[in-house]
């Protein structure tokens, strides 16, 4: 399908994707978790002197998975902060970052490199960094302690269903604060789309669901789950008229760059 886009539509982008990433009050981040469901415990937050800017996945007790652009040019690791959740869905830990690594190189290649944002210094392209803390996450040590979130290359089909986890999506408030999770679970039917139909295939490598329930944006860094199974990181939001869909890099497409960190075993392959 030919794809065409109005200067309103464009704009419009810009929009979505800095306020998915940058609409963060500056507070000193007070994270909060899912009171009663302990599956997403994984998720960590992310902040940059002390404000919200972004959360990630545990993937190993020294390696988190979020996106590039909002700490792609923070050069002095002091300056983030990692939250893990500890011992109650209102409390938290503070850990340091020891690096980031990211691959702006890789960004900009390709002549694919297509910013977005006022300042024109962020974009979709290869969204995805790893964070390796100072110190070794503890996982497993008790009730509503990090855990470690699961990643698959898995194939999608009609019968699986969708979990979307970010920190601050559903409304406006809750955007601006950027620390208290949320969880949207779906069909695989109900939203997934074809990200052609909506962008640029050479914009990035995404998975595309419908925003059916008309969020705000999407979390940057966000975790989508196919059957539980860790296969997306959100990146931005896009909407055409009353219609829009949210965007995940989809990590299935870099099984070279997770696997290179992971015993072979590790890295799942769900029964579809």
């Amino acid at each position: 399908m030919k794809v065409t886009f109005s200067l309103t539509f464009v704009m419009y982008v810009i929009a979505v994707i800095t306020r998915s990433w940058c609409s963060a009050t500056n507070i000193t981040a007070q994270y909060s978790w899912l009171e009663n469901n302990d599956k997403y415990d994984c998720i960590v937050g992310i902040s940059v002197d002390g404000k919200p800017v972004s959360m990630g996945m545990i993937l190993s007790e020294n390696l988190i998975i979020t996106s590039a652009n909002p700490i792609e040019r923070v050069n002095d690791f002091r300056r983030i902060k990692i939250h893990t959740i500890n011992g109650a869905f209102n409390r938290q830990t503070e850990r340091s970052v020891f690096t980031v690594t990211k691959d702006q190189a890789k960004r900009i290649t390709g002549g694919h490199w297509k910013t977005f944002g006022f300042d024109k210094r962020h974009a979709p392209h290869h969204d995805m960094v790893l964070i390796s803390p100072r110190q070794n996450i503890k996982l497993y040590k008790g009730p509503r302690s990090p855990i470690q979130c699961t990643f698959a290359s898995a194939k999608f089909v009609s019968s699986g269903r969708f979990s979307y986890v970010g920190f601050g999506f559903i409304d406006k408030p809750h955007v601006r604060l950027n620390v208290e999770l949320e969880l949207a679970e779906y069909g695989f039917e109900e939203v997934y789309t074809d990200c052609s139909e909506w962008i640029p295939l050479i914009w990035g490598n995404f998975i595309c669901l419908l925003n059916v329930e008309h969020f705000v944006g999407v979390s940057s860094g966000g975790g989508l789950f196919y059957n539980d199974y860790l296969v997306g990181v959100g990146c931005f939001g896009v909407k055409k008229g009353d219609e829009g869909i949210l965007l995940f890099t989809d990590i299935r497409k870099y099984p070279r760059s997770m696997q290179y960190y992971y015993l072979p075993e590790q890295f799942q392959k769900p029964d579809t």
